[in-house]
């Protein structure tokens, strides 16, 4: 069970996110998103976490991975070097060596719970879920990507799809305002990114469970088929000239 925050405590993590989300709409970015997820978090009551943890245990997958609690053993980026080219982990390296990231961006989680678990699971294969689907780090590329979890969560969730997905809604939310109120140019680009990447999240094999990191030396091409995932229609070009 969590602990109640403090009233004082919860308003201030209440404006928080609202301030966040006004920073967002003006100019989204990763460092917003990660507090963002932070704010909400502390917000959470035991009916949300109830809810959510529900949605990913309806996609039997999912809920063999948390019923497992598996997660991989820790690993750099060296690590990787020896991967040869062609494969998962060669790519996923390639990935975040071009965008400066590091596989521990986020802030230390402790997966003694089954929440805490999918979310340390949800961020530490969120650039792996970027490699397999072939989405850049640019904003129409997370587009994108937000795009794919919402179509992902509504095939393999069904009906309670909903609590998965709203983080998601909002991000999705966010981004469409700010091309609304300061990008007119990229409105229907983001629309159609989202509406792709929803198509692309629909079609899918489960991506939750998937044990990336035991999977380094195979095939990416191999592992998209494996999952039934199609090419992105937007060229790599296409995407970045929408970056700025």
């Amino acid at each position: 069970m969590r602990t109640a925050l403090p009233l004082s405590a919860r308003v201030l993590a209440q404006a928080s996110v609202v301030r966040t989300l006004v920073t967002m709409i003006q100019e989204p970015t990763a460092e917003k998103v990660l507090a963002l997820e932070t704010h909400l978090t502390k917000l959470a009551t035991d009916a949300d976490v109830e809810k959510y943890l529900a949605a990913l245990r309806a996609c039997p997958a999912t809920a063999k991975m948390i019923e497992d609690r598996w997660l991989p053993a820790p690993y750099t980026l060296d690590d990787l070097e020896r991967c040869a080219p062609g494969t998962l982990g060669h790519a996923y390296r390639q990935h975040m060596i071009e965008n400066d990231l590091r596989p521990d961006y986020f802030d230390p989680i402790d997966p003694s719970d089954d929440f805490a678990l999918a979310r340390l699971r949800l961020y530490q294969t969120h650039d792996l879920w970027h490699t397999v689907t072939g989405y850049p780090t640019t904003t129409l590329g997370e587009v994108g990507i937000v795009g794919f979890y919402l179509g992902h969560f509504e095939r393999h969730m069904g009906d309670r799809a909903g609590a998965a997905a709203a983080f998601s809604a909002i991000l999705a939310g966010t981004t469409i305002l700010h091309a609304a109120l300061f990008r007119q140019d990229r409105i229907t680009h983001f629309f159609r990114a989202l509406v792709e990447g929803w198509h692309r999240g629909q079609a899918a094999q489960p991506f939750f469970a998937v044990r990336w990191e035991e999977q380094w030396d195979r095939p990416l091409a191999d592992l998209r088929r494996a999952l039934d995932v199609t090419p992105a229609r937007a060229s790599r070009a296409d995407v970045t000239s929408l970056a700025a």
